[in-house]
């Protein structure tokens, strides 16, 4: 993870390995809020971040082919009003711009995770 704060807006960078479907349990989702902000804090990151950003999120081997669906949960994980806990930021309404990628690192993980 890396936060451009000199940007304007601020601009934040994170590769997220494994990233959980949307409809998993709050647990889950917890557990997903807690690795972000593991990340965040030995990036040297000061959240949760109450000012408008950008983000760069590079999806590596999500658990599921929908771009939307791992998008939803980093939206309930990062955003300060969902769940309980420090999160990243106060509120996902504070993201300006949104660039989303996903790569799979072999073809065998590729189709594993392809909905038939």
């Amino acid at each position: 993870m890396h936060y451009n704060y000199l940007d304007f807006p601020p601009l934040i960078t994170m590769s997220i390995w494994g990233c959980p479907h949307y409809r998993q349990d709050d647990r889950t989702i917890m557990a997903f809020r807690k690795a972000i902000n593991k990340a965040a804090s030995d990036a040297g990151i000061i959240y949760p971040i109450d000012e408008v950003v950008d983000m760069n999120i590079l999806f590596i081997d999500p658990t599921t082919p929908d771009n939307a669906n791992s998008l939803m949960a980093l939206y309930r994980a990062i955003d300060g009003k969902a769940l309980k806990g420090k999160s990243l930021l106060t509120d996902d309404g504070l993201i300006s711009k949104l660039t989303i990628m996903k790569f799979y690192p072999s073809e065998r993980t590729r189709a594993e995770n392809r909905v038939p």
